[in-house]
């Protein structure tokens, strides 16, 4: 009893104790989140979360090749002023910036349409970005189109809806024009106006760029801009990302693009890449492996100690303002007209952009096959293709188009009628395009390839606003694909399902309920302000993660040198491949330069330093590469699997003796057997980095009771660590480059010899 009576004591004692600490672990946060209510952040609005209130007024600049809006002028004496298209509101871009304007104060940078005079550039920065919160990139006329007409439009976007290049294609870019100049839309002359495009996208993010901003950089047109800003910006910890909103092709495909490598990489600057679908994703995972030979897990790629988080977030629509928009009076009175016209025949709708790879040829010709084998239909149905942004580079798929329509009229359509498909080759009216989303029975959306494709979205959308089912037939090709499980999926090569599709979408029953309904709970969940507040939460995050894992402040080299003059005993650790070693297509064959080594040597050769120089290659090579070194040198051969300490002994020393090998002839027929089946490669025996051995430790844990001491990495006091280049590290420092770091190593070498001279001088005078 008695010794119960004290267990009850002592649990009472230490119930009484962890109230008290969490009575004051209560008054610590209240007392941070008041401090960081008031600091700085005093023009704007927090929440009751306190932290996520001041969090959620961060600034993001959002980054897209052009402004929303026109800037005109009624004559050279009026002041600029934008004007918006009629759609402006249905734009993508537009409703992003909207809904981020209820969660951040946000800055959208683009080019704007028309020539501005230099001379009033800088006055028309300020006021936009005064009073309307947008930022104006002035692009010259030549080199944008070059740039969009060019690289973006003719380059990119075919291969990246994987339709690779055609000889004529090659022909045309390579051709010249009289006087043997180069035609302006050769390959070269398009990338240069790329890569110039682009640096003035992010010279104008370094102009508005504020410490702690977001920067979100969106489409294909700016894939140089990440590696670009960060450029910019090698100090400071700026945290961007990049959405990619159309199709990335395959590595096989992509591989074709003549600059292939320099498009990875600068979209391999951002610390977030965001993908529509996974299989985008993946296809731009593998080309980073196969093409730059860069590591990549399910979470990401690392790019040189940098690492780009990959993630999908499928793009949505403002579902609400598409329901408003159904109930306005505009569009009712256009639904009105429209039933009157139609009649009371069923419409089937289409709207696509005039582009090869929106399948428009494979979507006739499943019309076509539709109505020689229903000939009846053709007083029943009404085909409708609405098609947009006619380009000088289609006229040869518009001409397919216009006499494909024709060709199927002219089999069905009676004297005084018209047929059965209607074609609409122009922009229409946003009123007129919701009416007919609203009143369409079906819509088919057919494309070779797309990155997400949000016009069965907004069709959904409307035909639940007027309380009718949508029947959506979709190519599998198209990224919305996987986002809408109650589509009818099809093949647009097979037109033979195409036209199956076609005539069940003209049936009723039960299915079309239930699919309609699945439909529409996708698209009213996953909008584009949960789009936009999804992307952003992972980039936030991303920044957060950042801040606390990237190498520090630069490494001062008068800090440093300062440090070495004084100290009496120095030990220096180096690791050759990650830093001195020079580009070799073999790495066996990356020799150091006579000038390293003579760097080296001044350092080796001070009493006062032990210097250890780690490299992945053999003991062979090491010796062979190090030959000419002496002094207090040691060398670390396969990552310090084997060591030698120069001149006390030519003896290697293993650091993991008694290696069981007897599973190596088990492997060895392994290696040949996939070496034989794999073009251009070879088996290289290295030891392994991380090789565990006794017990197996299957997690390790870090406890501190100080947050002073907190982390899984110590350095000794008088210790300078670094990386080179800013990297996630632990490391406290970083050196930019390494020129910087070759510089570092000859003025450390010059303080040994000085003092060398100066001991050897005073040894003189004292024999006098």
């Amino acid at each position: 009893m008695a010794e119960g009576a004290a267990f009850k004591e002592r649990e009472g004692a230490l119930l009484r104790e962890l109230s008290a600490l969490y009575t004051k672990l209560n008054q610590v946060r209240e007392k941070r989140v008041k401090a960081e209510q008031e600091s700085g952040d005093n023009d704007h609005d927090t929440d009751d979360e306190g932290v996520k209130g001041s969090r959620r007024r961060r600034r993001v600049l959002l980054v897209t090749r052009t402004l929303p809006f026109w800037l005109v002028s009624e004559d050279a004496q009026s002041q600029w002023r934008a004007e918006f298209p009629e759609h402006a509101s249905l734009n993508g871009a537009m409703e992003i910036f909207q809904s981020l304007h209820e969660n951040y104060d946000c800055v959208w940078i683009g080019s704007v349409h028309g020539e501005i005079e230099p001379s009033e550039q800088n006055t028309l920065k300020e006021q936009l970005l005064q009073d309307r919160k947008y930022y104006p990139v002035f692009l010259d006329e030549k080199r944008e189109r070059l740039y969009y007409q060019g690289f973006c439009k003719t380059v990119m976007w075919p291969l990246f809806h994987s339709c690779p290049p055609t000889t004529d294609d090659q022909i045309t870019q390579h051709e010249t024009m009289e006087g043997g100049q180069e035609d302006e839309r050769s390959m070269e002359k398009m990338w240069q106006a790329y890569v110039a495009t682009n640096q003035a996208f992010a010279d104008a993010v370094q102009e508005v760029y504020e410490e702690g901003d977001l920067v979100w950089i969106q489409g294909y047109h700016l894939t140089l801009v990440p590696q670009m800003v960060q450029n910019l910006f090698p100090n400071d910890n700026i945290c961007l990302g990049f959405f990619m909103h159309i199709p990335f092709p395959s590595a096989e495909l992509y591989r074709i693009l003549n600059n292939r490598e320099e498009i990875l990489t600068g979209m391999l600057g951002a610390d977030l890449i965001g993908f529509q679908t996974y299989e985008y994703a993946r296809h731009f995972q593998s080309a980073c492996v196969r093409l730059l030979g860069l590591e990549s897990s399910h979470k990401g790629v690392d790019f040189n100690g940098h690492f780009a988080r990959v993630t999908i977030c499928p793009v949505g629509i403002d579902a609400e303002k598409y329901i408003a928009m159904v109930q306005s009076d505009a569009v009712q009175e256009q639904m009105k007209q429209l039933e009157g016209q139609f009649s009371d025949k069923k419409v089937i709708l289409g709207v696509d952009q005039l582009d090869q790879t929106k399948g428009l040829v494979h979507k006739l010709l499943a019309v076509e096959e539709l109505f020689t084998h229903k000939p009846e239909l053709a007083k029943e149905v009404v085909f409708l293709q609405i098609v947009t942004g006619a380009s000088v580079y289609e006229s040869a798929l518009e001409s397919q188009v216009e006499s494909l329509v024709s060709r199927i009229n002219s089999k069905l359509q009676d004297i005084g009628t018209e047929g059965p498909v209607q074609y609409l080759n122009k922009e229409i009216a946003v009123e007129a395009l919701i009416a007919l989303y609203a009143l369409a029975d079906a819509l088919v959306i057919t494309p070779v390839r797309d990155g997400m494709n949000t016009v069965p979205f907004g069709y959904i959308v409307c035909r639940e606003a007027t309380d009718k089912h949508a029947r959506v037939i979709l190519s599998e090709f198209a990224g919305c694909a996987q986002s809408l499980g109650g589509a009818r999926l099809v093949n647009p090569w097979n037109t033979e399902e195409l036209t199956d599709a076609l005539q069940e979408s003209l049936q009723d029953n039960d299915e079309v309920m239930r699919a309609h309904q699945h439909m529409y709970s996708y698209v009213s969940s996953f909008t584009s302000w949960h789009w936009a507040d999804n992307f952003l939460e992972q980039l936030h995050e991303c920044s957060e993660e950042n801040a606390l894992s990237v190498s520090g402040r630069e490494l001062s080299r008068r800090d440093m040198t300062s440090a070495y003059s004084r100290s009496s005993r120095r030990l220096i650790f180096i690791n050759y491949e990650g830093v001195l070693a020079v580009e070799a297509s073999i790495p066996e064959l990356a020799y150091p330069p006579q000038e390293l080594i003579w760097q080296l040597s001044m350092l080796t050769k001070d009493p006062r330093n032990t210097v250890v120089l780690v490299s992945a290659r053999s003991t062979s090579v090491c010796e062979q590469w190090f030959a000419g070194l002496s002094g207090n040198l040691v060398l670390a051969a396969e990552y310090g699997v084997y060591v030698k300490w120069v001149g006390e002994n030519e003896h290697w020393h293993c650091m993991v003796p008694n290696m069981d090998m007897s599973w190596w002839e088990h492997v060895v027929p392994l290696l040949e057997y996939y070496t034989e089946r794999t073009p251009d490669k070879s088996p290289k025996i290295i030891a392994a980095k991380e090789l565990p051995e006794g017990e197996s430790v299957s997690q390790t844990t870090s406890v501190s009771t100080d947050e002073a001491e907190d982390g899984r990495y110590r350095f000794p006091v008088n210790t300078f660590v670094c990386t080179l280049g800013r990297k996630l590290s632990q490391a406290p420092y970083f050196i930019k480059n390494s020129g910087d770091l070759f510089q570092l190593l000859q003025e450390m070498g010059m303080s040994s010899h000085i003092r060398k001279q100066r001991m050897l001088s005073m040894g003189s005078v004292g024999d006098i």
